[in-house]
């Protein structure tokens, strides 16, 4: 006991010599981020120059973890505004939905308007006419934007998602031309040979922190792929009840909007380590509709659900809605992720540039 209150000792006292040097002089302001409250967090971001480039990825991430459960759909849309800075005035989203109009009669643009309205009306069935009208709009002005990607199906859960959160169908598109070219062009555009190597990373990343799971995935022949693809493809919505409103859903959209996919691989591991008792119970012909419909059967809880019960849930909903409400707390405590994704990633790199060589 007492070597181990020594080695905790030291560590401490490494990571706080780390992290002053990192940080510098705002060492203080860093290490008092977890006590703030939002308003006092934001108000660091009006600072200086210096202090908002600095701080303000770490600010926006303590938010989400420490506060997600209270912040509303207005306060998590101005900041998901803040992060992406989507630039509504340079985008005529009104020209653009009339260059479509103009291009509709012509392939690919027949073609991009025929699915568009099938994909629409299939993913958003519950929606009024209204809505799943301003849904197909964004996304055949998009296709009218770039000429190059036009309109890939799972785009239309990505622009249906922020249209429900936002509910501004010019803000919309700038937010989603904003994503497209941050974060979902190369994924979404990819052939399912260019996105093994993330099935790859999550297999081995299922095997560094639980590899328990991960040697059962393989005994049933169960790869990354198979359970994941609309995962990375959709950021998770099209697992979702997101008629519903859930509230981990627009939690696992903070954290993409503020890192890109890669905090996807993260999302997944915190999930399958919460379940992974059941699914070391499972064959592969149980386990892939478990996963499939997880988020549906589960994770669909909402505010009202989580917030408003007059008593508190109990049993298999209560664990539900404990991981839910702390959703963040796992993130965080999942140590090592981010120097574990850049040696996978750079590993699969260097495999794949001697297999090209070898080619």
């Amino acid at each position: 006991m007492k070597v181990l209150k020594e080695k905790c000792s030291n560590y401490k006292h490494a990571k706080i010599k780390r992290d002053q040097k990192k940080w510098g002089k705002f060492y203080h302001i860093y290490s008092c981020l977890d006590f703030l409250q939002p308003k006092d967090l934001v108000r660091l971001l009006e600072l200086n120059h210096e202090t908002r480039k600095l701080f303000k990825r770490r600010i926006y991430r303590t938010i989400f973890y420490n506060f997600g459960n209270v912040l509303t759909i207005k306060q998590r849309t101005q900041i998901w505004r803040n992060i992406i800075e989507p630039d509504k005035n340079s985008l005529n989203f009104g020209e653009l939905s009339e260059k479509f109009g103009e291009l509709s009669l012509k392939a690919p643009f027949k073609k991009y308007k025929e699915v568009i309205d099938l994909d629409v009306n299939r993913t958003f069935s519950s929606l009024e006419v209204q809505d799943k009208e301003c849904i197909q709009k964004i996304l055949q002005a998009y296709a009218a934007y770039d000429l190059n990607v036009g309109y890939v199906q799972g785009m239309n859960y990505l622009a249906g998602f922020i249209q429900i959160m936002v509910q501004d169908q010019g803000e919309t598109f700038a937010y989603f031309v904003k994503m497209m070219d941050l974060h979902m062009k190369t994924l979404i555009y990819s052939n399912i040979q260019n996105l093994k190597p993330y099935w790859s990373k999550l297999d081995r990343m299922i095997d560094f922190y639980r590899p328990k799971l991960g040697h059962h995935f393989q005994k049933e022949n169960l790869e990354a792929g198979f359970y994941s693809a609309s995962w990375f493809l959709t950021i998770f919505v099209s697992a979702f009840k997101y008629k519903e409103g859930p509230l981990l859903l627009e939690k696992i959209w903070d954290l993409f909007l503020l890192d890109g996919p890669s905090v996807v691989f993260k999302i997944v591991m915190v999930i399958l380590m919460e379940y992974e008792d059941h699914l070391l119970e499972m064959s592969f012909a149980a386990i892939l509709p478990y996963l499939n419909d997880l988020a549906k059967d589960e994770l669909s809880l909402n505010r009202e659900d989580l917030f408003g019960m007059s008593k508190p849930m109990i049993g298999n909903a209560g664990k539900r809605a404990k991981f839910i409400i702390n959703f963040g707390e796992s993130m965080k405590n999942l140590k090592g992720f981010s120097r574990l994704f850049k040696d996978l990633s750079k590993g699969i790199d260097c495999f794949d540039a001697q297999l090209g060589k070898i080619n």
